[in-house]
């Protein structure tokens, strides 16, 4: 019997000027995250995607910061100010080519 595939998740986390929230949203969807992957539901590879467009305050850094800690959190800024389209656009692109 064949083994089945855990699907990959990239939970996709449009971000603009969200400096005031933005860890207690990162700390639940960690959580959440770490909690399908434990009991097999995603890919060990799922991973939570925060895409930046262009944000006036502590945004990124927070991201950054965050990311470098964290191998199921992402983070991606853009290059101008793009609307949350494109950043699910540009997490596709960026998994496509992995």
């Amino acid at each position: 019997m064949a083994q089945k595939k855990t699907p990959l998740l990239a939970i996709v986390v449009p971000c603009y000027d969200e400096a005031a929230g933005l860890e207690y949203t990162m700390e639940r969807l960690s959580a959440l995250l770490q909690e399908y992957k434990a009991a097999g539901i995603v890919s060990d590879r799922s991973a939570v995607w925060y895409v930046d467009d262009v944000s006036r305050d502590a945004t990124w850094s927070i991201i950054d910061a965050r990311c470098a800690g964290d191998a199921s959190c992402k983070g991606k800024t853009l290059d101008a100010k793009a609307g949350p389209q494109n950043a699910f656009l540009t997490v596709q692109l960026q998994l496509e080519q992995a």
